[in-house]
C-alpha cells in the first residue's frame, strides 16, 4: 500500500504511541496544520490503517490491511530499553520452569536470556518466537489458532482452548497502556482475550512495560495491576501504581 511521506510519519507516530494521539500533538510532532492533520487522518482511516477518535486518532491493529505497521517495527522500536527490561525480568526464571510468552515485542526480547537456563519449556502464541526458540534448541509449544498477518501470532478460540491445557510457573507479557488507576488495556480485543487466559493459568504474572505506555488508556480493558506479581519497566513506576503490585519489587 503506497503512503505519502507524511502519512507514513503519522502511522509511525501512532504506532510508537500505542494510544490515542490528539490532533494538536500530531500537528506539533509532524509540523503540519490542523486541517492537514485531519486530512491525513481521514485518508488513513479510509485505508483502514487508523481509527478516528474525538479530537485525534489511534493506530488500527485489528485490520489485515495494515501493512504499514510491520512486525519488525515493533521489535526494533525501543529495543535497548526492552532488552534492559527483559534482562532484569529474566532473574525470576529458574531451571525447569514452564513459561508463557505472549506475542509482544517486549516478550521477544526475553529470548536471548533464556539460553542461560536448563530444562525450561516455553508456550507461546507467537510464531516468530516459536521458530526462534526452536533454533535455540529450547523446548517449545506453539499454541495454534488463527494466524494474524500483522504480527505472526495465533489468536482465537483454538488458541484459548490450547492455553487451558497448560499451567505455567511464569508468564511474561506486555500491554499497550497502563492508566493512573492501574488498569492495563490493549488496542486489540484478540490480544486481550489471549493475555487474560495466560493470566488465569499462570502462577506468577510478570508485566514487561516500557515507560511510554504509562498513564495511557486503550480500547480494551485487560486486567488490573493488582492481579500482577511483578512489573519491570525502564523507569520507576509512580508509587501509587507500585503499591498495587502483588509482589512489591
Amino acid at each position: 500500500m503506497y503512503l505519502k511521506e507524511k502519512e507514513q510519519e503519522l502511522v509511525d507516530l501512532l504506532t510508537q504511541s500505542n494510544t490515542i494521539v490528539s490532533v494538536k500533538e500530531i500537528c506539533k510532532k509532524l509540523f503540519i496544520s490542523e486541517p492537514t492533520a485531519r486530512r491525513y487522518i481521514s485518508a488513513l482511516h479510509d485505508k483502514g490503517l487508523v481509527l478516528r477518535t474525538h479530537g485525534g486518532a489511534i493506530i488500527n491493529y485489528n485490520t489485515s490491511s495494515n501493512k504499514s505497521v510491520p512486525l519488525y517495527f515493533r521489535i526494533s522500536s525501543m529495543s535497548e530499553e526492552k532488552n534492559s527490561i527483559a534482562k532484569q525480568a529474566s532473574s525470576l526464571i529458574k531451571d525447569g520452569n514452564v513459561i508463557f510468552l505472549d506475542a509482544s515485542s517486549s516478550a521477544f526480547h526475553l529470548l536471548p536470556h533464556l539460553k542461560n537456563f536448563h530444562d525450561i519449556t516455553v508456550c507461546t502464541n507467537s510464531l516468530k518466537t516459536a521458530v526462534t526458540l526452536g533454533e535455540m534448541n529450547i523446548k517449545t509449544i506453539c499454541l495454534g489458532g488463527d494466524v494474524s498477518s500483522y504480527n505472526l501470532s495465533c489468536n482465537g478460540y483454538e488458541t484459548i482452548a490450547s492455553i487451558k491445557n497448560f499451567y505455567a510457573d511464569l508468564l511474561f507479557f506486555s500491554c499497550d497502556a497502563l492508566n493512573e488507576q492501574g488498569i492495563l488495556s490493549d488496542n486489540s480485543k484478540e490480544s486481550s482475550y489471549i493475555r487474560r487466559e495466560f493470566i488465569k493459568n499462570s502462577k506468577t504474572r510478570v508485566l514487561l512495560l516500557d515507560a511510554s505506555k504509562i498513564n495511557k488508556q486503550c480500547w480494551h480493558s485487560l486486567c488490573h495491576l493488582s492481579e500482577i506479581d511483578y512489573c519491570f519497566c525502564d523507569s520507576p513506576l509512580p508509587q501509587s501504581l507500585t503499591q498495587l503490585l502483588k509482589a512489591k519489587k
